[in-house]
């Protein structure tokens, strides 16, 4: 056993080394000691209750501000700081504080830190969206069997959807929506939802679609067969505009014909050149073809003023079916030389078997007004003329009357 050999005067080195050491391991442990007294006064002052009555707001935001050591920014306008409030707080619970404290106040804070930023309360902007509804289902043709690639979608919007392999489809739409299911070649359904969600869809084929026919010199046949130049207007484009006879119809319905009116005579025929003019001393007229009968020349014949009337402006365009343009040799050859301007091929309405009966009627009406008359002397004032010119020119000899004159005839409003 070594012992302290302290008579000589001289301490060892490991002694002072390890007074050293028992110097700091107090310092330290005093350090702890007072860094945890000071914690838990602080989590004692924190947890204290504070009741605060009858204050105005900027008292009760100082004394928060005092008791937990946060700090308030705000703009004035942000909220009425003379307003009396009570309140009963933690200081350690400063989110518990603001709540009751702005509760009642159109105000919003945010904590940052240290900091508490108060602001006004800003409503939500955003619309508010209908719940949605899952809507599923199957969509078949008339044979029951499933359609691939339908489209299914929510009526005026773009929301949609397009049916597997099984004809199958789901959808979330809003309430009181109305689905449109269309294909190609299938006649198009619009189905209100209600309060069903399982909804199947049966698509009937849209034959006019398919069987579109036109008539030709050699009869009727399908527009997908036909290879000749050929145009062809509808009944609805016929009376889209008032008209009053087939070749006026057809003005600006079609392309490669060119119609113009050769007077505004009641019944007076038009010109029509189909592709432009083939003969310089020749007839350029097309030849018309009604139910199967041809008529050449539109069966023109001299009307008034040797105007020339066509029998076309006997046809009411109101009952034409339709009409076809054939513009070249190839479906013009039926008719030879004669449709060397183009054949005009017009099929009127007929009653159709087993239909009902159904009747339209169409009124069209017009007005004129002259837009501007001719100032004209009254009979008293051209007589004062007539003789202020014979004083002139014939030394007073042929002077009128004024006291004789006939009566007098307004001419323009009696002809117009």
């Amino acid at each position: 056993m070594n012992l302290l050999n302290l008579s000589n005067g001289r301490t060892p080195r490991t002694f002072i080394s390890i007074i050293r050491i028992m110097k700091l391991i107090t310092i330290l442990s005093f350090a702890l000691i007072l860094q945890v007294y000071a914690a838990n006064g602080y989590a004692q002052s924190q947890e204290s209750s504070i009741e605060l009555k009858n204050v105005s707001v900027r008292d009760a935001l100082e004394r928060i501000e005092k008791e937990t050591g946060y700090t308030f920014l705000f703009a004035e306008r942000t909220l009425d700081t003379r307003r009396t409030v009570s309140l009963t707080f933690k200081a350690g619970k400063i989110k518990e504080a603001l709540d009751d404290l702005f509760g009642e106040m159109n105000v919003e804070y945010r904590i940052v830190d240290r900091q508490v930023i108060l602001s006004p309360h800003q409503p939500s902007t955003l619309p508010q969206q209908d719940p949605l509804r899952r809507i599923s289902g199957t969509v078949t043709d008339s044979h029951g069997e499933p359609i691939i690639g339908a489209n299914v979608i929510e009526k005026g919007t773009t929301n949609g959807a397009v049916t597997d392999i099984d004809g199958k489809y789901t959808l979330n739409v809003r309430e009181g929506a109305v689905l449109q299911i269309s294909y190609i070649g299938y006649v198009s359904k619009d189905i209100a939802i209600g309060r069903q969600s399982s909804i199947a869809v049966q698509l009937s084929e849209d034959t006019r679609a398919i069987d579109e026919v036109v008539v030709i010199g050699y009869g009727i046949v399908k527009k997908s067969d036909l290879t000749g130049s050929i145009s062809s207007v509808s009944s609805e484009a016929i009376n889209t505009g008032a008209s009053n006879s087939p070749d006026q119809a057809l003005r600006g319905k079609t392309s490669g014909i060119f119609i113009s009116a050769t007077s505004g005579q009641p019944g007076a025929g038009a010109v029509v050149r189909i592709r432009g003019t083939s003969s310089i001393l020749g007839s350029n007229t097309p030849l018309y073809v009604i139910d199967g009968i041809p008529i050449t020349g539109g069966g023109a014949a001299e009307g008034l003023e040797g105007k020339s009337i066509t029998a076309l402006t006997t046809i009411n365009p109101s009952d034409i079916e339709s009409m076809e343009i054939l513009k070249d040799a190839s479906a013009t050859a039926i008719y030879g030389s004669r449709g060397a301007n183009g054949v005009i091929m017009i099929t009127t309405k007929r009653g159709k078997f087993a239909s009902r009966f159904n009747a339209n009627v169409n009124i069209v009406y017009g007005t004129q007004e002259v837009d501007h008359k001719i100032q004209l002397t009254t009979p008293q004032e051209w007589t004062e003329l007539w003789n202020e010119s014979m004083d002139y020119k014939n030394f007073g000899l042929g002077k009128y009357d004024i006291a004789n004159l006939p009566a007098q005839t307004d001419w323009q409003k009696a002809l117009l």
